[in-house]
C-alpha cells in the first residue's frame, strides 16, 4: 500500500488516505474545504502587495498570538468554491514531551500545537479527525508529534532568514497503532508585507513560507507526505491569512473577523 500523503496543521485537506484497501478518496470534512488541518499547506496567495520598505530586525512575538480564548473567523477558498470555518486558542494548554504548548483548534477538526521559547516559535503535533481510510467506509484520526518540535521562526528575525529542522516524527492512527519516522521543515521569513483581506487591509505583516515533509513507513506500508504552507501575521492580530498547499490542492483561507479586531467583519 502506499499512502502519498497525509492530512495534517498545518495541513487540512480534503483529500483522505487510505491503508486498507488502497484506495485514494475525497472526503470533504467541512463543504468546499480543502481540510487540513494544512494550514499550515500554504501557498499561491492572490490578494497581497508587497510594500517595497526596508525593515529593520523583526521581534516575532509582536506577529504571533496564541492567547487563551482568541477567536478567528476564515473565508475559506478551494477549487472555487467558498465555505466559513472558524479556529481559536484552546483555553487549557496541552503537555507534550514535557513542554507546555497551545492548541489552535479549527472547526474542521484540525489542530495545531505550538510553543515559544528562547529560540523561537515551534510546531509540536498536528492532528486531523478522521483523515485514513482503515477498512471501506471507516475513518481514523491521525496525530504526528515532533520531536523535537520543529522551529518554524526565530524570535528575532530579519529578511531572508531560513530555520531549516528535523527530527523524529510519531505518527499515530486512534485505536490502530503508532510508527517512527524522520521529519524535515523548512521555513523563510520573507519580509514584511501588505495584506488585503475581508477584515481590512493590515501593512505591517509577516511573511512567513514553510514546507514539511516525512518518509517512512506506517504499520507496514510505505508512507510519505510532503505540505507547503505560507503565512500571513498582522502585527498584534495573529494570522490574518494562509495558503495550503498538498497533492496538487490548494486552499486560501482569508481572515473575516476576530476577538482582536475592534468591529469584527463577517461573511457577506
Amino acid at each position: 500500500m502506499n499512502i502519498p500523503y497525509v492530512n495534517p496543521v498545518l495541513c487540512r485537506s480534503s483529500i483522505h488516505h487510505d491503508i486498507y484497501p488502497i484506495r485514494k478518496t475525497t472526503r470533504e470534512l467541512l463543504p468546499g474545504r480543502m481540510s487540513i488541518s494544512g494550514v499550515l499547506l500554504l501557498l499561491l496567495f492572490t490578494l497581497f502587495s508587497f510594500t517595497g520598505t526596508a525593515y529593520a530586525e523583526v521581534s516575532s512575538g509582536d506577529y504571533y498570538v496564541f492567547d487563551a480564548g482568541t477567536r478567528w473567523v476564515w473565508r475559506v477558498t478551494e477549487n472555487g468554491a467558498t465555505s466559513e470555518e472558524v479556529s481559536y486558542i484552546a483555553d487549557d494548554t496541552t503537555l507534550i514531551n514535557g513542554v507546555e504548548t497551545a492548541a489552535l483548534i479549527f472547526s474542521d477538526g484540525s489542530k495545531f500545537f505550538f510553543s515559544e521559547d528562547q529560540d523561537g516559535y515551534k510546531l509540536h503535533r498536528l492532528f486531523q479527525s478522521s483523515a485514513i481510510e482503515i477498512q471501506p467506509g471507516v475513518f481514523v484520526d491521525i496525530t504526528i508529534t515532533l520531536n523535537p518540535p520543529a522551529v518554524f521562526v526565530g524570535q528575532t528575525v530579519n529578511a531572508g532568514d531560513a530555520f531549516p529542522d528535523s527530527g523524529t516524527a510519531t505518527v499515530e492512527l486512534t485505536g490502530v497503532g503508532f510508527d517512527t519516522m524522520p521529519y524535515q521543515l523548512q521555513s523563510t521569513f520573507v519580509g514584511i508585507e501588505s495584506v488585503s483581506v475581508p477584515a481590512g487591509d493590515f501593512d505591517d505583516t509577516m511573511h512567513v513560507d514553510s514546507s514539511i515533509s516525512l518518509s517512512g513507513t506506517l504499520l507496514s506500508q510505505p508512507f510519505a507526505m510532503e505540505q507547503r504552507f505560507e503565512q500571513f501575521i498582522a502585527k498584534s492580530f495573529g494570522f490574518v491569512k494562509f495558503t495550503e498547499e498538498m497533492g496538487g490542492m490548494v486552499a486560501t483561507s482569508e481572515l473575516t473577523s476576530s476577538s482582536l479586531l475592534d468591529t469584527p467583519v463577517g461573511l457577506s
